[in-house]
This record gives structure tokens, C-alpha cells and sequence, in this order.
């Protein structure tokens, strides 16, 4: 039973929770402590917002000849059905699998890295750039013995990098995908809007 009372209703929910999708987008960017579960968050919140599309079945007429053709768009997309996988893989084994990164170095050389390890916390153990998510930090032994990673922001134009998941579609990135699959949930809420939205 739906607890949307108005098509109104499902239209405004649907974008909120895009939003959602797109904020965690934004916190994977940062490439720090928040990136995984930013990540996650962007992946099942995009996933949702078809589900609360399917709201407007019980208060629109011809839904199913409506949405058929799209969903069956986006079931045809590689990209768009691989981050269905991935949201199905978070949901139930909580994680999405290895993350590939590849780098592209534009500008880096040696004393900006020795800057890195300079910069340094008192404890550091090892000074890394570029882990599988794109992040760089500081592995750091706290006076208790107990180990924590401290990241920090190397800036963009370093840098290019193409992150993607074990299973991946050729040429797929979530860098580049996931804004792609935003833009693509976006249209359909909008279509759905100039259909569906007087009423």
C-alpha cells in the first residue's frame, strides 16, 4: 500500500531521494573517510527512485503502457543495469565487490609527494596516494597502539581516475556513469511530471 497520497506527492519524493543519490555522489568525491558509504548511498538511493515512481500505478491511468518502453530503456542500458547489480550486491551482501582503480597522472612529481609525507601526523607509518577509491592518506599508529588512516585532498588537476567494480561493463567508471545514470533518472521524473503531473 502506497503512503503517497497524491501523484504530487510521488513526483516531490522522487526527487528528493535523487538528491539524496546525488548528495552521497558528492561525498564519494571528496575521496575521504565518507567515500564508501557515499558511494552506497548514491548507488541505492538512485535504485529507489525508480521504486517510488512505480507509485503512480494505482493513481494514474495507463502506467504500465507508459513506463514499460522506459524502464525496458534502462534495462537496456549496460550501465544503468550494472548499477541495479550493484545496489542488489550492497543490499545483500553489504559491499559492492573490488574496486579497479586506474590513474592517470597529469602533474605529480617527487617533492609534491614529499610534501605528502612532510605534512605528516606524529604515528604515520606509511604515506599512500591513490587507494582503490581514489583516496590518499596517512596510515597513523595512535599512542594507545591502535591503528586509524587520516586522508587527505590531493588536488584534482593531479590526477584523473577511472574507479570501477569487479564485473564491470567495458569502459564503465563510477565517476563518469553514475551522473550519467542521475541525469537519465532526472528525465524520467520529468517526463513523469509532464505526463502524470496535473493530475
Amino acid at each position: 500500500m502506497s503512503t503517497h497520497e497524491s501523484v504530487a506527492s510521488v513526483l516531490a519524493t522522487a526527487e528528493k531521494v535523487l538528491g539524496f543519490a546525488e548528495a552521497g555522489f558528492q561525498d564519494y568525491l571528496k575521496r575521504a573517510d565518507s567515500a564508501e558509504s557515499g558511494l552506497h548511498n548514491a548507488i541505492t538511493q538512485g535504485r529507489s527512485v525508480t521504486f517510488i515512481l512505480q507509485n503512480l500505478s494505482s493513481k494514474v491511468d495507463g502506467w504500465e503502457e507508459w513506463y514499460g518502453p522506459r524502464q525496458q530503456a534502462l534495462r537496456d542500458d549496460p550501465s544503468a543495469k550494472w548499477l541495479v547489480e550493484l545496489r542488489n550486491r550492497i543490499e545483500k551482501q553489504g559491499q559492492a565487490g573490488k574496486y579497479n582503480n586506474s590513474i592517470s597522472i597529469d602533474f605529480l612529481h617527487s617533492a609534491q609527494l614529499a610534501g605528502f609525507a612532510r605534512n605528516a601526523p606524529e604515528g604515520t607509518t606509511e604515506t599512500f596516494v591513490g587507494d582503490p577509491l581514489g583516496r590518499s592518506g596517512w596510515k597513523v599508529t595512535l599512542p594507545d597502539g591502535s591503528e586509524t588512516v587520516l586522508y587527505f585532498s590531493v588536488p584534482s588537476h593531479f590526477w584523473r581516475t577511472s574507479i570501477s567494480v569487479d564485473g564491470s561493463p567495458e569502459g564503465f567508471t563510477l565517476d563518469e556513469d553514475l551522473p550519467r545514470w542521475f541525469d537519465q533518472l532526472r528525465q524520467l521524473i520529468a517526463e513523469a511530471r509532464a505526463e502524470y503531473g496535473a493530475n
